[in-house]
């Protein structure tokens, strides 16, 4: 297995908003849970990447073209916040209908296991963000 994954998406990661769960299918950026998901499965499935367990230590770094940061209307710490949460494994309360062919797409079982968070903006063409996680 590979000690990192990367994962890229077109567009703008889903931020957590303070209003009803990202995951919920009403939620206006919950096609973007969606997005990043279908990108999380595509990366496992090329990688050989498997969930890594609650008792492995890992970092995260967020990488947001400019023009997806300012479309996406978020900061940082959301943006970093609702990528934790999709790409865990523990989604406790979250039906798997609401999160289609790639529900069982994950990178690591919770989000308490990232020790080490970089962010950063970049005049990235075109637009999007990638998502790297990797084994501390």
């Amino acid at each position: 297995m590979p000690r990192e994954i990367v994962v890229r998406v077109d567009g703008w990661p889903p931020a957590k908003d303070g209003s009803k769960s990202i995951f919920n299918p009403e939620h206006p950026r919950h096609p973007l849970v969606r997005a990043l998901l279908a990108a999380a499965g595509d990366a496992i499935a090329a990688s050989g990447w498997r969930c890594l367990g609650s008792g492995v230590p890992i970092g995260l770094e967020l990488v947001v073209s400019r023009r997806a940061a300012l479309n996406g209307r978020a900061d940082p710490a959301n943006y970093i916040g609702g990528v934790c949460d999709v790409l865990q494994a523990d989604r406790q309360g979250v039906a798997p209908s609401w999160l289609g062919a790639h529900a069982a797409s994950a990178l690591y079982e919770n989000d308490s296991q990232v020790r080490e968070i970089h962010y950063r903006e970049e005049s990235l063409v075109p637009a999007g963000y990638r998502v790297r996680v990797w084994k501390l």
